[in-house]
C-alpha cells in the first residue's frame, strides 16, 4: 500500500496481479449565506477531490452539487407550483455544477429552499461529487 502527494491510495493485489487506485472525494469546507437575498442562496467552498490534482493521470471534468430532499419545517411555504408533498421525496436534487481545473479549492453559489437564521430550525444538507 502507498499514497501520493495528492492523497490517492494505491493497493497492490498480488493474487490478481493488479494495482488499485482509491481517490479521496471532494469535501465541502465551508458554507456561508449570500447576503441580502432572503435565504435564497449559500456559497460553498469546496476542496478538490484527489483525482483533480495535476499529474494524477485521471481526467476530472467537473463537479456536481446536490441538495438533499428534506421536508420544510411547519409553516414554511415552497415558492413553487408543486404541492408540499413534492418537497418530501426521498433522495437528492441537482442544483449546480462547475468545471474542474486542478485548483485546490472552488467557490460556488447554490440555491436553498428557505431562509436560515440562528433562531430557525431549517437546514440544508448538500453533497458534492466529481
Amino acid at each position: 500500500m502507498a499514497t501520493d502527494v495528492a492523497g490517492n491510495v494505491y493497493v497492490v493485489d498480488t493474487s490478481n496481479y493488479r494495482i488499485q487506485k482509491f481517490v479521496n472525494p471532494p469535501a465541502i469546507a465551508f458554507v456561508t449565506d449570500v447576503g441580502n437575498d432572503q435565504g435564497k442562496q449559500v456559497q460553498l467552498r469546496v476542496l478538490r477531490g484527489s483525482a483533480d490534482s495535476p499529474g494524477t493521470g485521471v481526467t476530472i471534468t467537473g463537479y456536481e452539487v446536490y441538495r438533499r430532499n428534506d421536508p420544510l419545517p411547519r409553516g414554511r411555504a415552497i415558492q413553487s407550483a408543486q404541492p408540499m408533498a413534492a418537497a418530501q421525496l426521498v433522495g437528492w436534487t441537482y442544483v449546480a455544477s462547475f468545471p474542474a481545473h486542478g485548483e485546490s479549492e472552488y467557490n460556488v453559489v447554490v440555491p436553498t429552499l428557505a431562509n436560515t437564521k440562528a433562531s430557525s430550525l431549517y437546514y440544508t444538507a448538500l453533497m458534492v461529487r466529481q
